[in-house]
């Protein structure tokens, strides 16, 4: 029998988010990813032959495990995990045109194919990179695919934006901006190809040197133009960091997670001048993720950090944005949260269980 996790402390400012909670979801499921240590980074969910799975990658050593799905409350693991070129510790994954995307810290990233046969995932195209933290997008344009891949800047060297063309079914470099003043993290790119925008991770981790989020012309994949850093804000006066970042349905406003400095609506409206039009923040509260809850895009997951390290989720009402209100908040019950994907209703976590090992949730 499964029960209703109960509400904890109040964690996010009170100063938007004043609807009363409900709909709160309870776990359903659990399933082990692998037996040794390590977390689960990464969750990516996909339908394969009428099948649903979900692609689980483990930051300790790179791997990837994939489950079966379909039957939500009794997810089924496919058993040894895949293991990659670049090992390292995993940092990032998008499932994209058939394909499950990897990128390895200061490895580099994989193409693997998932669809042939889900659980006997095969890497087709592999390419070095220098570092990388966050930040893969997927994006579809006149026949055409890319993904978009952020460069971190590590001990000085350049960061920015990397575009691959993966049409082909191979990962073939097709344009390329970096900058020693810049620190590529989580990145998105308007539908219709012509910008990307790039939370910056604060290359040199001083105070004038965080929460800046980098705005690209990409209309011309070839010859991505880098357009400017814009300061988001460093409320807390000291160094922070920037986690996810996700755009609107309406592609009018960005949805970032900012780490110590809480949640933030950017309105991009005004394409290359984005502005910053709320901010909620706690002290000691880290927020670390941000995902779309439904296909309406009215709803927002986030995932944030206690002061004790406990790992919880929170559900706020964007409709109205920037007016936010919040529906539930405080659940969770394992001592981690690394990530969340949402679907038809249910709420995939990438976690890690009190006594170490990587896991996966589903919540309902």
């Amino acid at each position: 029998m499964v029960s209703k996790v109960p509400y904890t402390t109040a964690v996010l400012s009170g100063l938007l988010f004043s609807a009363a909670c409900f709909g709160q979801p309870m776990r359903i499921a659990t399933v082990a990813l692998d037996n040794t240590s390590g977390t689960c980074r990464g969750v990516e969910v996909a339908e394969i032959g009428g099948t649903r799975y979900a692609f689980c990658s483990l930051f300790d050593n790179g791997r990837q495990v994939g489950v079966d799905i379909s039957d939500p409350a009794n997810p089924v693991s496919c058993g040894v995990p895949f293991n990659p070129p670049f090992g390292d510790q995993f940092q990032d994954a998008l499932y994209f045109d058939g394909y499950l995307f990897t990128a390895h810290r200061s490895g580099g990233l994989n193409m693997i194919d998932v669809t042939t046969s889900p659980c006997s995932m095969t890497t087709v195209s592999s390419v070095g990179t220098h570092y990388h933290f966050t930040g893969l997008h997927g994006h579809e344009e006149s026949g055409q695919k890319f993904v978009f891949e952020s460069e971190h800047n590590s001990g000085g060297s350049s960061g920015g934006l990397r575009i691959y063309d993966t049409t082909s079914g191979s990962l073939s470099l097709t344009g390329s901006i970096l900058g020693n003043d810049r620190d590529g993290r989580d990145v998105v790119v308007t539908s219709d190809g012509s910008y990307a925008y790039q939370l910056d991770g604060g290359a040199r981790s001083s105070v004038d040197d965080v929460m800046k989020l980098n705005v690209y012309r990409v209309d011309d994949k070839t010859a991505p133009v880098f357009l400017g850093r814009y300061d988001l804000g460093n409320t807390l006066v000291r160094p922070s960091g920037n986690y996810d970042l996700v755009l609107s349905r309406d592609e009018r406003f960005l949805f970032s997670a900012n780490d110590l400095d809480g949640f933030r609506v950017i309105d991009i409206q005004d394409r290359e001048n984005p502005r910053v039009v709320s901010t909620n923040a706690r002290e000691g509260v880290r927020v670390e993720g941000v995902e779309l809850y439904n296909d309406a895009g009215s709803i927002a997951i986030l995932t944030y950090r206690l002061p004790s390290g406990r790992g919880l989720m929170a559900a706020v009402n964007v409709s109205m944005a920037p007016e936010l209100s919040l529906l539930w908040k405080g659940v969770g019950d394992t001592s981690l949260i690394y990530d969340v994907t949402a679907k038809d209703g249910l709420i995939y976590v990438a976690s890690q269980a009190d006594d170490g090992l990587p896991i996966m949730e589903v919540w309902f």
